[in-house]
């Protein structure tokens, strides 16, 4: 693949670079992939993180402060057109 170019822009309090979908694609990444990052001799590595099993995004939701009440699951009222 002959070199391409990519931007380097302001994203609100971050700065985000530009990559054409053919380079996502062959680089087996798509939009919305969480992506691990390190600097190996000068250049920028990026390679996509594995996703997280059930069980780790379960810990990690009461890790980070999520919660959750029994009647959010238990609810016996109908919402919206449920028929209960």
């Amino acid at each position: 693949m002959a070199n391409k170019e990519a931007k380097v822009f302001k994203h609100g309090n971050s700065q985000a670079i530009t990559l054409n979908q053919e380079a996502l694609y062959k680089a087996g990444f798509a939009v919305g992939d969480i992506l691990d990052y390190h600097i190996e001799d000068g250049k920028l590595v990026f390679e996509k993180k594995e996703a997280e099993s059930f069980k780790e995004q379960i810990q990690n939701f009461y890790r980070y402060g999520g919660s959750y009440t029994e009647s959010e699951i238990f609810d016996d009222e109908p919402r919206g057109r449920e028929l209960w």
